[in-house]
């Protein structure tokens, strides 16, 4: 009997041995399993924020290549010099102690093609009289103005 006995422990211990084996190995695809999962969804995730849709249309393409978006922006930025300009030229005559009364003409260059004037607001008829205006913008050669008032102040810039 003892070694039926024995036999038996034997043959009891060694099916332990193998369902231990067995839930090892069951386990460990598990854990690989769930390795694998996630760093699917962990990749799917990263790389999802990575890719920026394509919204360009043909018209943004024929702008970034030619240039064509930037004139508009390049005119807004010659006004807007053209305005600093004109003030700073009124505040260096206006601390000269010129009089600006008659509404004379700044500069006939403020920016190329810009002239800068001096005007009453409301327009009075002196600022009608050519010696008042720029001769640059009477001939054509400048086809913009500023016209600040006799404070300084923008009247309008066209």
């Amino acid at each position: 009997m003892p070694t039926h006995h024995s036999r038996y422990t034997v043959t009891a211990s060694s099916h332990r041995d193998r369902l231990r084996a067995k839930r090892k190995a069951a386990a460990r695809s598990r854990m690989a399993q769930a390795v694998l999962i996630f760093f699917a969804v962990g990749s799917m995730i990263a790389l999802s924020g990575c890719v920026k849709p394509v919204t360009n249309t043909a018209a943004d393409i024929v702008n970034a290549t030619t240039g064509i978006g930037a004139v508009p922006l390049k005119q807004q930025a010659e006004k807007d010099l053209a305005i600093a300009k004109a003030k700073e030229l009124w505040r260096a005559l206006s601390l000269s102690g010129k009089d600006l009364s008659s509404g004379p003409c700044l500069t006939n260059e403020a920016v190329p093609g810009w002239v800068a004037d001096i005007a009453h607001n409301p327009r009075q008829p002196v600022d009608n009289l050519s010696e008042n205006q720029c001769s640059a913008y009477r001939d054509g050669a400048a086809t913009h103005f500023v016209e600040l008032d006799e404070g300084g102040n923008l009247i309008q810039a066209q």
